[in-house]
């Protein structure tokens, strides 16, 4: 298993009130999405500045927050970020793609599987989508260090190990995948490179997650 890197940065009290105030205002005015959207939208400079996380779901109180996404690929697993979500009718919305730290890391076009933990016993996946951002080739890009902000990564990371990327720019590639009990199984049809892969998830009973992965496939061997 391939050990995940963390660089977590605290954040001071002070910031963290200021943004839980903002995240509160937002939620207050926030509707829940419907299905087929992808709520994604970038801040302008200013929004950065005055906000010093790319989303903030664990900081308001009483939020319903979906499950965790569990995300193998070979014997590399990592937890996904949550991005933005509308659950048991509370929605949260990142103005970014949000991944962990965590770097899923496989070799060639690997099968990747995705399970939602726990598994909601009432409220099936009814549709998906998942798509893969390349970042590794951005200017100025080091492709050995990809949690930077020449990458497109927003600094600095949350206590939670998530980070946001409103700077990556390029191709959103659609990957191929099949719905399964619980979560879904992706085919990594990508050439060797760092993504951001991005697994929306629509659910019977209402609500939609937006789940982020760091993903390095390497060349396969041989």
């Amino acid at each position: 298993m391939v050990e995940p890197n963390r660089c977590p940065v605290r954040l001071s009290s002070m910031v963290r009130v200021t943004f839980l105030i903002l995240v509160l205002i937002g939620v207050g005015l926030a509707a829940c999405r419907d299905g087929g959207q992808e709520p994604n939208a970038t801040p302008s400079p200013e929004e950065r500045e005055a906000v010093a996380t790319p989303v903030a779901t664990a900081f308001v109180p009483g939020l319903a927050r979906p499950p965790d996404l569990l995300v193998t690929a070979g014997e590399s697993e990592v937890v996904a970020g949550l991005g933005s979500f509308c659950w048991s009718g509370g929605c949260a919305d990142a103005f970014a793609p949000i991944t962990s730290t965590d770097i899923l890391v496989a070799e060639g076009q690997p099968t990747i599987v995705a399970n939602l933990q726990p598994v909601p016993s009432d409220n099936a996946i009814e549709s998906a989508r998942v798509t893969a951002l390349r970042i590794d080739q951005q200017p100025g890009c080091n492709p050995r260090e990809p949690l930077s902000a020449a990458c497109g990564a927003y600094l600095p990371i949350l206590d939670n190990q998530d980070v946001g990327w409103p700077s990556a720019s390029g191709e959103n590639i659609e990957l191929p995948f099949s719905i399964q009990e619980g979560g879904l199984r992706v085919t990594a049809a990508l050439e060797p490179g760092t993504y951001v892969v991005q697994l929306s998830l629509y659910f019977e009973g209402g609500g939609n997650v937006v789940y982020g992965v760091l993903l390095t496939l390497l060349p396969s061997e041989g």
